[in-house]
């Protein structure tokens, strides 16, 4: 397989001997499927010092599995107990590995006295031992949630309904990530939107909250994320009748969805922002705030770049 050649290539590579055995094997590391080009230089890596570590967990059985561009290391033990952590940075395996399997300093210690240790004690006649049925099982590790906080500013230029409201303006982002998952809160301000052949005299601005529920994609070195987002949008427009100047609001419920293509892995990154929302309650009929006003949109699309800040 193109990935298994890849950890040999790479073991090969880094060795100065001779090494017919592949690293993975002798290190008792299982992987499944094949994962992630990326991954091949770091996981030949921790194969061979897991191979040469003298203070391993000999029980611990290490199951590496791929999850689209990430990696999940599973830890067994022989007691059943049982961990799993998911990993997005290659230099993040050879730590997390050490922190799993390699035996603390004072079981080192317990190992190195050897015989002594591992002489049976006679237990004091008062003293009833349990037996491996009786005696208490350790809990089961539990299994680590990967959670992160994502915030978010760009620009958005928006098309609005048939009447053709075209606008610029910002957009914040805030989200907590749940291993794949988004929920988080949406906000936008257009500013000024303008309108061709409106009368003299005519401003409109949009300001829009929202909720999101979205789930996250990896495709190579970028991220996708896809959801829904319904919103309350409040749109205020300003005219002039005769020779004074007017103000009207409307809010509205709307539906929309979402797109988001972050470029890169690093905390700071760029992105492009894709989203769309419906207004129910005007597909079928038109509102106006005054009848010398253009209709109010019932739908708007937009497209915008951002910035957004990761944590992890």
């Amino acid at each position: 397989m193109a990935f298994a050649a890849a950890v040999a290539r790479a073991s090969e590579a880094a060795a100065d001997d001779k090494a017919p055995t592949d690293p993975c094997t002798k290190a008792r590391v299982r992987i499944e499927g094949q994962p992630d080009e990326r991954w091949s230089l770091a996981i030949a890596s921790a194969c061979r010092r897991l191979t040469t570590a003298t203070d391993r967990d000999p029980t611990a059985a290490v199951h590496l599995i791929p999850s689209e561009s990430d990696l999940l290391v599973e830890v067994t033990l022989a007691d059943g107990r049982s961990t799993i952590r998911r990993l997005r940075e290659t230099a993040a395996l050879e730590p997390t590995l050490d922190a799993l399997v390699l035996l603390p300093p004072e079981s080192n210690e317990l190992r190195a006295k050897g015989s002594a240790a591992a002489r049976p004690v006679a237990a004091p006649e008062s003293e009833t031992l349990e037996s491996p049925e009786t005696a208490p099982r350790s809990a089961p590790l539990r299994t680590a949630v990967d959670f992160g906080v994502e915030l978010g500013a760009g620009v958005v230029g928006r098309t609005a309904g048939a009447q053709g409201y075209l606008s610029v303006g910002p957009e914040f982002q805030a989200f907590v990530r749940a291993e794949r998952w988004l929920f988080g809160l949406t906000a936008r301000w257009d500013v000024n939107q303008w309108k061709e052949g409106a009368a003299s005299g005519f401003e409109m601005e949009t300001v829009g909250v929202g909720v999101g529920v979205g789930r996250r994609f990896g495709i190579g070195g970028l991220d996708l994320d896809l959801g829904l987002s319904p919103r309350l949008v409040s749109e205020t427009q300003t005219f002039e009748s005769d020779g004074a100047e007017n103000t009207a609001s409307a809010t509205d419920v709307r539906f929309g969805g979402f797109a988001r293509l972050g470029l890169g892995r690093s905390k700071l990154r760029f992105a492009l922002t894709l989203d769309g929302e419906l207004s129910p309650s005007r597909i079928r009929r038109s509102i106006a705030l005054d009848p010398a006003l253009p209709s109010l949109p019932s739908w708007s699309a937009g497209l915008g770049i951002a910035v957004t800040w990761r944590e992890p």
